[in-house]
Formats: structure tokens, sequence, C-alpha cells
């Protein structure tokens, strides 16, 4: 076996396969695929008690079954609204990132509720036909959101999100980030 990354390159092709073909070696065809987030274990209990506050409905859209079956995932309607909880720190707000930006100046961000999020990707502002992910930006615990372009326009699930996460996961007041 040929180590990669800490891993065996026969568990990075295992986790690609499930990725890639949903439908393969399962009879839940039902269940949406969301990868996993490598969570550091501190996020673990963070996740895992906002996965219990989460609801079954968002945005008039239900809750979806994901596969694999983690406190770090949820998915909501069809295309599907993915949370990914205790995702690793995106570029803009990590210090010697060239994509850093602590000031907010470059990035689309917005406060909801008391919680600032970060749009990260490729999505541009008035660009409907790209998705749209947005990462908290202030939080010990990085929750990551992908809303599908079909549900532009209509109210952000950020809003209802918004208060769990902060049920679980108060604002580091001190991030670099600014967000207001």
């Amino acid at each position: 076996m040929i180590r990669w990354g800490g891993k065996t390159l026969a568990a990075v092709a295992v986790t690609v396969a499930v990725t890639v073909l949903p439908g393969c070696g399962s009879s839940d065809t039902s269940a949406f695929v969301v990868p996993v987030s490598l969570a550091h274990s501190r996020d673990l209990k963070t996740c895992a008690d906002l996965q219990k506050l989460l609801p079954d409905t968002l945005d008039a859209v239900g809750r979806r079954r994901v596969r694999p079956e983690s406190p770090t995932t949820a998915a909501w309607g069809d295309p599907a609204i993915v949370l990914r909880c205790g995702v690793a720190e995106p570029a803009i707000l990590a210090p010697g990132s060239p994509e850093y930006d602590p000031t907010g100046a470059k990035s689309d961000w917005e406060e909801i509720d008391g919680l600032c999020w970060v749009s990260v990707g490729t999505h541009r502002a008035g660009d409907t036909s790209e998705p749209f992910t947005f990462v908290t930006a202030k939080q010990d615990t990085y929750v990551e959101l992908d809303v599908p372009a079909e549900y532009s326009g209509e109210e952000s699930p950020q809003a209802v999100l918004s208060r769990l996460i902060l049920e679980v996961d108060a604002t580091v007041p001190d991030r670099r980030f600014l967000c207001a």
C-alpha cells in the first residue's frame, strides 16, 4: 500500500468510490451521499449537539437521510441543501493564505441573527447559476452550508440555522474576520 496524506491509497479510493457512485453496494438509494467533514475531535461534540437541534424542514423542504450517517452532516430537499459541521478553516479566514481577507473587504459576507457567514467558493454576486457556499466565520467549529442555485431568491436557510449554531457554539469575539 502507498501512503498519501497519512492514509493508504486504498482508503482514498474507497472514499472516492462511495462519493462518486452513490448507488453501488447499497440498497438504500434514497439516502443522499455527503462527504463527512474531517472534524477535529474537539468539534465532534459541537456537531453532535447541533445535529440534535436541526429541523426536519428547512425553508419548506424536508430533511433527507444522508450516507454515511454522521453527526457532522445533514441535507434537506432535492437538489439538496447540505450542512457540514466541523469543516477545515477556509482559506479566506486563514492567516498566511493568499486568499486571507480579515477585513471582509474582498469577500461577500452577511451577519444573520448574530452569526457571521462568509461566502466561499466560486459563486459571484448576481450569478444565480452557481451554488452558494457559506461558512461560519467567527465560531470555534466551522459550519459550511451549500445552497443550490435553484433556491436563489428564496428565504435564506441561514436564518434558521444561525440561531441553532449559536446555541451550541458561541461567537469567538477575537476572530480576525470583521463581520459588521
